[in-house]
């Protein structure tokens, strides 16, 4: 999990300098984007991208979100699979030895 808060922090600091939002918006923006809610409600490029800064910008936007939603879909499904093989015993209510679904006697 430090490694989606590290992505999002990163993400809110780049997002927030170019497109000028609040720290809170721009964090806001990269969790919705990257787990792939995405409202809408914040669209980065409002720029008419006529220049190659603002070009760059939006490939950048582009890369960061694709890369962005494999890391938060990788870290989901490790962390998924510490829970189920046991390996997380003190945070979970089952592991592998106890039966997920109680056997009829």
């Amino acid at each position: 999990m430090a490694v989606i808060g590290f992505y999002i922090f990163m993400g809110a600091l780049l997002f927030g300098v170019w497109e000028e939002w609040e720290p809170l918006e721009a964090s806001y923006f990269c969790f919705v984007t990257i787990s792939t809610i995405g409202f809408g409600d914040l669209v980065p490029g409002s720029a008419n991208f006529e220049s190659t800064e603002d070009q760059y910008k939006m490939i950048f936007s582009a890369v960061y979100m694709l890369f962005g939603n494999n890391t938060y879909t990788q870290t989901y499904r490790h962390c998924n699979d510490v829970s189920v093989i046991g390996l997380c015993d003190s945070c979970c209510d089952y592991s592998v030895t106890t039966p997920l679904i109680p056997s009829a006697k």
